[in-house]
Formats: C-alpha cells, sequence, structure tokens
C-alpha cells in the first residue's frame, strides 16, 4: 500500500511541475524566471537520479543508497557502465537545454504579459505554490527525510525498538565440525533454475544431490550491493557506511559475526575473490570480523600469473576456481577445521562476463542470445565442476558446501524480457541458498521464510553452533524476523555504530 501511495505522489509532483512550468510566465523579473529555471532544472536531475536508482539498484535514495554511492563507485571499472554514463550525461545536458530553453521563452512571455497586475500576480501565485508542491513531493526530496533520520536518529528510540530484537552471541562446539566451503554467486537469483522458463539454463546446481534447498528466502533492505550481501550473511544485520567517524567501526567491531565465532571455534577462515579486495572495501570488512587469509586480483595475479580479465572487474571465475581448488586441497591437508569462501564475477552488472572456458557457450531466450544468460551458464557449469571435485576428492565427508547469490539481480541491461521473466519466475527470483552434504538424503526443499540475515545463521545452526544471532535467525530451527516490520531494517543500520552486548545484557 505505501509504495502505490508512493507511486501517486510521484505522478502527482510531476504533473504539478508541468503545470508550474506553463506558470513560469507570470514571473515578471527575469532574475526570478532565472531561478526557477535553474530549480527546475535541479527537479529534473533529482528525477533522472532517483528513477536511474530504481533500474539500477531496484530501490528509491535510502540510507542504504549511500553504500553504494559511497564504497561502490570508487575502484569500479567504467568500461561495463560506460554505455550508461554516457546516456546520463545526455539526458542531463538535454534537461539542462530545455530550461535555458524554457527561460528564454519565459522572459519573451513575460514581457507580453497583460499590464492587469492582479492576474499576473494570481499567475505567479499559482506558480510558487505547485512548484513548491512539485518539489516537495519529489520522490527524491521524500526519500532525503528517510536518509536524514538514519544518520542522525534518536538513539534512545531506536535502542528501544531493536534491543529486544537482538540475539546476543552464545554460541557452542559444533556437533558437526566439518570444514565449509562458502559460495557467493554474483547476483544470480534464484529464479535462475526454473527449468520451465530457462529450460537447460542451470543443469548442473540443479542436480545436485543430496542436498537443503531454501526456497523462500528474501533479500532484505541493507543487502542490495555485494559488501551489503556479505555483512548480512555473516553478521546478520544489515549494513549502512559510519559517515560520523569513517576510521572507526566502518565494518562495526563492537558486534560478532559468524565468521568471529568460527575464528573462535579455532575454524581458519579465507576470502577469495576475482575482483580487487579494494572495490567496497572488501579487505578492511574481513580484517574487521577475522579472516586470517584474503585473496584479491593483485593477490592471484601476482601468486598464480593470472592476467585475464573482463571488463576491467578482475580475475575470471574460470582461473579464480582453479586456484580454489588448490587452495581448498591445502587447507584441507592441513587438518585444521577452515571456512573458504569466495564470490564469482560472471554475472555481474550490467550484461555479465564471459570467462574464456565459456567463449563459445550460447543460450537463447525467446528466440535471443542473451549475454546475461550465457554468463549464468557458465557459472552453472564452472560452479557444478568445481563442486564435482570436492564430491569426488578424499574430503568430500568432511566438507558442507553452502550456494548463496550475494544479492538479487538489480538490472539486466540487455534484456528486460529477460528481467521481467525472472522476476515473476516461479521460484519468485529471490535468493538462492542450499547447502550440499553427504549427511543429507536427497533433494530437500524446505519452504520457511528467511532472509538475506537468516543464511549464515542457518549454516552454524546445521553445524550445532547457534540458532540465531544478532537479527538472524536459523531457518531450520527458528523463525525469521523477516516480514513482521521492515522498518527494523533501517532501524538496525542506523543503530549499528551504537549498538552495545552490554546495554542488552543489562536489560
Amino acid at each position: 500500500m505505501a509504495i502505490i501511495f508512493g507511486e501517486k505522489l510521484n505522478y502527482i509532483s510531476i504533473v504539478l511541475f508541468i503545470v508550474s512550468i506553463f506558470l513560469i510566465k507570470f514571473l515578471r523579473l527575469r532574475v526570478v524566471i532565472g531561478i526557477a529555471s535553474v530549480l527546475s532544472f535541479v527537479y529534473i536531475v533529482f528525477l533522472i537520479c532517483e528513477f536511474s536508482l530504481q533500474i539500477f539498484t531496484g530501490n528509491t535514495f535510502t540510507p542504504f543508497t549511500i553504500n553504494l554511492l559511497k564504497i561502490s563507485i570508487e575502484g569500479a571499472p567504467i568500461e561495463p557502465f560506460a554505455k550508461d554514463i554516457a546516456i546520463g550525461i545526455c539526458t542531463v545536458a538535454c534537461s539542462a537545454l530545455f530550461c535555458v530553453i524554457i527561460y528564454k521563452r519565459s522572459s519573451t512571455a513575460a514581457k507580453n504579459l497583460p499590464r492587469n497586475k492582479n492576474r499576473v500576480g494570481i499567475g505567479a501565485v499559482f506558480f510558487a505554490v505547485c512548484f513548491t508542491a512539485a518539489f516537495v513531493l519529489n520522490p527524491l526530496t521524500r526519500s532525503a527525510w528517510e536518509v536524514k533520520n538514519a544518520f542522525y536518529p534518536s538513539v534512545k528510540r531506536l535502542k528501544q525498538d531493536i534491543y529486544p530484537l537482538i540475539a546476543l552471541p552464545k554460541f557452542n562446539a559444533p556437533k558437526k565440525r566439518k570444514n565449509i566451503v562458502y559460495i557467493y554467486l554474483e547476483s544470480l537469483n534464484s529464479g535462475y533454475m526454473d527449468e520451465k522458463l530457462f529450460p537447460d539454463l542451470m543443469p548442473n546446481i540443479n542436480a545436485l544431490s543430496p542436498r537443503l534447498e531454501f526456497d523462500n528466502i528474501h533479500q532484505n533492505p541493507g543487502a542490495a550491493i555485494t559488501i551489503e550481501g556479505f555483512f548480512a550473511s555473516n553478521c546478520a544485520m544489515p549494513y549502512i557506511y559510519n559517515f560520523d567517524d569513517q576510521n572507526k567501526n566502518i565494518f562495526y567491531k563492537n558486534i560478532t559475526c559468524a565468521s568471529d565465532i568460527l575464528h573462535e571455534l579455532g575454524y581458519h577462515t579465507y576470502f577469495m575473490k576475482g575482483a580487487s579486495l579494494k572495490f567496497q572495501k572488501t579487505d578492511e570488512y574481513f580484517k574487521a570480523h577475522h579472516f586470517d587469509e584474503m585473496k584479491g586480483l593483485a593477490d592471484i595475479d601476482i601468486k598464480a600469473n593470472k592476467t585475464v580479465w573482463d571488463g576491467g572487474w578482475g580475475v575470471n571465475d574460470d582461473d579464480m576456481f582453479d586456484i580454489a581448488w588448490e587452495d581448498f586441497t591445502r587447507l584441507s591437508k592441513s587438518g585444521q577445521p577452515f571456512l573458504q569462501s569466495m564470490i564469482t564475477l560472471s554475472t555481474h552488472a550490467p550484461d555479465g562476463i564471459i570467462p574464456k572456458a565459456c567463449e563459445n557457450m550460447e543460450y537463447n531466450f525467446q528466440g535471443n542470445s542473451v549475454r546475461m544468460l550465457r554468463a549464468v551458464k557458465c557459472t552453472d557449469m564452472l560452479v557444478g565442476n568445481f563442486i564435482k571435485k570436492i564430491r569426488s576428492s578424499e574430503f568430500a565427508k568432511n566438507t558442507l558446501i553452502v550456494i548463496q547469490n550475494d544479492h538479487v539481480v538489480p538490472y539486466i541491461q540487455s534484456s528486460k524480457e529477460t528481467y521481467d521473466a525472472l522476476i515473476h519466475s516461479s521460484k519468485g527470483g529471490g535468493m538462492l541458498f542450499m547447502m550440499i552434504d553427504d549427511d543429507f538424503e536427497g533433494v530437500k526443499i524446505i519452504n520457511s521464510m528467511g532472509s538475506s540475515l537468516d543464511t549464515f545463521v542457518t549454516v552454524l545452526s546445521y553445524l550445532g553452533i547457534t540458532n540465531e544471532l544478532n537479527l538472524g535467525r536459523s531457518v531450520i530451527g527458528s523463525k525469521s524476523l523477516y516480514g513482521s516490520d521492515m522498518r527494523i531494517y533501517s532501524k538496525a543500520a542506523a543503530l549499528l555504530r551504537h549498538l552495545k552486548y552490554d546495554e542488552i545484557k543489562q536489560r
């Protein structure tokens, strides 16, 4: 209901703005007309920014958008987004030209107004009312209020609302002391597994057995970009950037995450990605939460002489999985339990990346070859091959494999039809989450509702370590907080830097 109401306000704002454009001519002074024209340009830019965010992130301007603007642009390659950047620049330039035309025509029209001061005055008043209302109802203006409250909250009220929901970190030694291979799939929705909609797109992952598959997992606010997805999954809290003190608690050492627990239980914690560890401050995040070993673009390039990358993102997935297999073997032989986590690159927006191993791989959807779907099929093959190696190795019995997407797909530039079909698939186009272990029997689908915050906690629960952590709840043994009150996510994110476990204990 709130979304529908918000859309109506957007339309009302645009209509009022158009009406105000026709009323500018009632402003007699050229200086005032000039100011109105500049403000009109600002209004249009606000609209462009707001609707661009909806296209690329699936969300409006929110506190979590700041994460994207602050930590995702620095270090990102320009090439994959060159077309979108060019379109954006052209759109802004056309908007500026439009406002210049408005200024000139309104200035000319103002000279020819009748000398009836009352009529002119009423027109000017109507302009002021319509234009002010349009600005106030502009979606970006409305969203800015929420952002302001998130960064300058009433901490006392937030603690009253969120503290009762926080599960303090209490954990046991694992009943199943298995090694964990945790594979994050970049933007790879569960909807891609819909065989009726996308036949033979993901045959390898669809065929994995024995497995537990969770088909009712949703992306919560604060988990829409990669670093947010990592943080939500590992720390069971939505993430927001700390602008008050950027050098302190950027990734909130004041809270305990799954990796901290595993580290304390004697696990060696490892992470690898083909992209730079500097992108989205991944290195700072993993250092803050006890990751013993990290590899990114620079490390793989130097140590393994892997220099092939596509579009500037990083080492391609085929090369990354070669290194991951070598490291899995090394870690398994060490005798120390470990968490080996990694993330793929191939299905990164806007159009996907095709590694060398998949250059000749094709996939047609509705008669068209879609690059992103080729990337999905490639990822399925590479992940499938990697898992087959593990499951056919001597270490299979002692290894739990987890597959999860970091976040849902935000945008498929080359095929709106593919995106629409994905979102409306039988699986809902939501979060992909499954566990593969020899201790299971066959394929079991679990329909219990959960969110991005519940995934790693569910893994810990399966191992007998804990059923709940922070805002996360095991989808196997507990009831998720998702769906009860969606406002808790923005509140929890705003509270992050003020959260103190000792205060919660004293309540």
